[in-house]
């Protein structure tokens, strides 16, 4: 039982029941004038929920881009309960009206609920992810909640528009000479070559998924976020242990393309090399 629904517990006999399904809404904050030791402050808005009374909420971010110095619920949800931004990378709040309240708040229009006061400590990508979100009207009923994150860059203007951020890559391949057997295992090197065709620089990973010749996944390996500037190319290599992989058989690779994008991360999907929606498959063997 979250804070507030143990509170109203006790504070209510009867109340009329206003659940109804909410959204909670963390806005982007795409700004490159904020360097680091700048201040920024990320809105957490709730939509469509009636008879409001409170709610509880965990908010994570990378705290290697970004720290909260600071968490404010908004009024009418003036009472705390409960408010930490101590532990780096998380924010909680749980906030409500100050008790009895026998109304609460419609949110048919976008209600600012709390405000997360950040300083920037560098140039990169976060997310800001609605970990976890429970609304209650004055009924104690918990009111459903669609959540929709959002994340703050500093590497983008906030002129940016979304196809000015496109990651593709040109080559994907098993490298057959770079087999290797260590006291760990028998090493098999994946490589693929990621190129950013966008216009300003963003996050992204490869991710390889090796599949038997009936289509079952035998491995899953992802290769390192990392920030690849505009036209630059970004070579990545993953080692397959290949120990436990039946031999001789032959096995599929599917190379996909990650990536920051304006709406979040990106999953690649089949089309050609220069495309933003990539995924090479690639064949091989194992001999015995």
């Amino acid at each position: 039982m979250s804070v507030i629904a143990a509170m109203l517990a006790s504070a209510f006999i009867a109340a009329p029941a206003f659940a109804q399904e909410a959204s909670v809404i963390v806005g982007p904050t795409i700004n490159d004038t904020l360097a680091p030791g700048s201040a920024f402050s990320s809105s957490i808005i709730v939509v469509g929920g009636m008879g409001m009374l409170g709610y509880d909420l965990v908010l994570t971010y990378d705290p290697t881009v970004i720290q909260a110095t600071g968490l404010t619920s908004m009024y009418p949800f003036i009472f705390e309960w409960f408010n930490s931004t101590e532990t780096p990378g998380m924010v909680m709040l749980s906030a409500s009206f100050e008790l009895p309240e026998l109304v609460g708040l419609d949110t048919n229009d976008p209600v600012v609920v709390a405000k997360v006061d950040f300083t920037v400590l560098a140039y990169d990508i976060t997310e800001l992810t609605l970990q976890y979100v429970k609304i209650v009207d004055i009924a104690a009923t918990e009111i459903p909640a669609i959540l929709y994150s959002g994340y703050f860059t500093n590497l983008w203007p906030s002129t940016v528009t979304p196809e000015q951020i496109n990651i593709g890559f040109t080559m994907a391949k098993v490298e057959y000479r770079k087999m290797s057997v260590t006291q760990d295992g028998t090493i098999q090197t994946l490589t693929a070559q990621m190129v950013n065709f966008g216009l300003y620089p963003t996050k992204a990973l490869m991710k390889f998924r090796v599949l038997d010749s009936s289509g079952g996944v035998v491995a899953g390996l992802e290769s390192a976020k990392f920030i690849i500037p505009a036209g630059q190319v970004q070579r990545v290599s993953v080692d397959l242990d290949v120990t436990g992989l039946d031999m001789p058989a032959t096995y599929i690779v599917e190379f996909h393309v990650e990536y920051f994008g304006y709406y979040g991360w990106t999953v690649g999907k089949h089309g050609d090399l220069t495309s933003t929606k990539t995924v090479k498959t690639v064949w091989f063997t194992l001999q015995s």
